[in-house]
């Protein structure tokens, strides 16, 4: 996200700079395990243009947030919903139960976007990302319905081109 390369320190400030809470990541992580790395991951790797819309309205000088922290919520809310029973459709719809994971957790990132532009500096952001939450958990398949054009855009297809994606590959290609 910071376009920085080389080695990267298991602590610093450097991850602080993408959204973490402190200089070591693990104790934000422990909140939502190795899922919600592989969900960030994910992100920046299959929605790279929404990964770095939202890095850059994390970054605003007035109206920041901690972004990882923020990811790492929407993968625990995701989670919480496939164990409620919530994303079974979902999941065979996509007849892969993490492909479904991704796809809500993506949808989510897509809306958070869109809501914080509309709404930065006339709502507060924890509002902002409960009612993105809420909508999306609460009606997942419609969520996703509504939601696909963007996707698809985001990823540079058209949305008849998505029917058949493997969202569950984060492998180099």
């Amino acid at each position: 996200m910071t376009s920085t390369r080389g080695e990267c320190p298991l602590s610093g400030g450097h991850w602080e700079e993408i959204g973490f809470q402190g200089n070591d990541p693990s104790t934000d992580l422990r909140g939502g395990g190795m899922l919600s790395l592989l969900q960030m991951l994910f992100l920046l790797d299959t929605y790279a243009e929404v990964a770095g819309q939202l890095f850059a309205l994390s970054r605003h000088h007035e109206f920041h947030f901690p972004l990882c922290c923020v990811l790492i919520n929407l993968s625990v809310q995701t989670l919480g919903s496939l164990r409620q029973g919530r994303l079974t459709t979902l999941c065979n719809k996509e007849k892969d139960v993490l492909a479904a994971m991704n796809k809500l957790y993506a949808v989510m990132a897509v809306r958070l976007v869109a809501e914080w532009k509309a709404k930065r500096g006339v709502v507060a952001f924890p509002i902002v990302l409960k009612q993105v939450v809420d909508e999306a958990m609460g009606m997942p398949l419609r969520a996703v319905a509504e939601s696909e054009a963007a996707l698809a855009l985001s990823r540079g297809c058209d949305t008849g081109e998505m029917g058949d994606q493997d969202f569950t590959d984060l492998s180099d290609k």
